[in-house]
Order: structure tokens, then C-alpha cells, then sequence
């Protein structure tokens, strides 16, 4: 409870420090520099992923970006992935991993249809990013047996109060 109130304590300062950027009245620009976009990959190479359990990982392909993070900070990470059990009976697993931060942006797949799995993830828990270059990535696991064809991926990172 306590983090989670830290971090909308947090968002409210960055607004209200973006409103403060000058504009074109001197009055302040709005929500300009809330947000700012650390990175981002998209691709819809269809691709078929298998591993032995679904805590064994295989990088998703055209899936990495590198952030820069240049001080503490909290962030909005969006993972979008459209994808479908190919081969197997068993569940497939996408998520976003920010390498030397956190990887439990997950989402499930079972049964064969083509379907669609978004997360909106932020740092509640974990608290915010500190200083340095991270790799960005998105990664398919599987149980053993299954084969999960990704078909489309997007993610992106979003500083916030940048």
C-alpha cells in the first residue's frame, strides 16, 4: 500500500514539475514532459518458440532495444504480443524483461486460436529504476512439448516525470 502511494505521490510531482516548463504564455505547457519514450521494439515475424518448461526462456526475435537510464526513476513498460499455441497441449508463456531489473511482465497462451496479451507494467513493487544501461527484451518459454508461434510483439518503455 505504501509503495503504491509512493508511486502515485510520484507521478503527481512529475506533472505537476512538467507543468512548470515554460510555454508560450510563461504560464507553464501542460503534460509535454511527463512522458518520455526510452525505447521500443516492434516486429510481426511469424515464429514458432519451444523450450522445456515454462521457466526456460528463448529471446523472441527483433525484441531487444537498450534504455539508458540517467538518474532514479519510476517508468510505465507496455508488452503487447499476439501469438498462438502451434504444436502441444501444454501453455506458452511471452513476457518483457528488463535484463538486471525484473522479467514478471507475463502472459499466458493455451489452445490453439491466435489471441492477443497486453500488460501495462510499472515498478509498485520493485520500486524505481536506478542509474545505467539496460537491455530490453521479450522472451517465449513453453512446457515441454508445446510450441508457441509468436506473430506479432510490441514493448515499450516510458520514463516517467522525464
Amino acid at each position: 500500500m505504501i509503495l503504491a502511494k509512493r508511486l502515485q505521490q510520484g507521478v503527481f510531482s512529475a506533472i505537476a514539475a512538467a507543468n512548470r516548463f515554460g510555454g508560450a504564455n510563461g504560464a507553464g505547457s501542460g503534460l509535454g514532459g511527463v512522458m518520455a519514450n526510452g525505447g521500443f521494439a516492434a516486429d510481426s515475424t511469424v515464429q514458432g518458440y519451444a523450450t522445456a518448461s515454462q521457466t526456460t526462456y528463448v529471446d523472441i526475435t527483433n525484441s531487444s532495444f537498450t534504455i539508458s537510464v540517467p538518474r532514479t526513476t519510476y517508468f510505465f513498460y507496455l508488452v503487447l504480443a499476439a501469438a498462438q499455441i502451434s504444436a502441444g497441449t501444454g501453455i506458452g508463456t511471452i513476457r518483457g524483461l528488463i535484463v538486471g531489473y525484473d522479467g514478471t511482465a507475463n502472459m499466458l497462451w493455451s489452445g490453439g486460436s491466435i489471441s492477443n496479451g497486453f500488460i501495462w507494467y510499472g515498478p509498485q513493487i520493485k520500486g524505481p529504476i536506478q542509474p545505467g544501461n539496460y537491455t530490453v527484451k521479450m522472451q517465449a518459454g513453453t512446457d515441454n512439448g508445446t510450441t508457441i508461434q509468436v506473430r506479432q510483439i510490441f514493448h515499450q518503455f516510458l520514463f516517467l516525470g522525464a
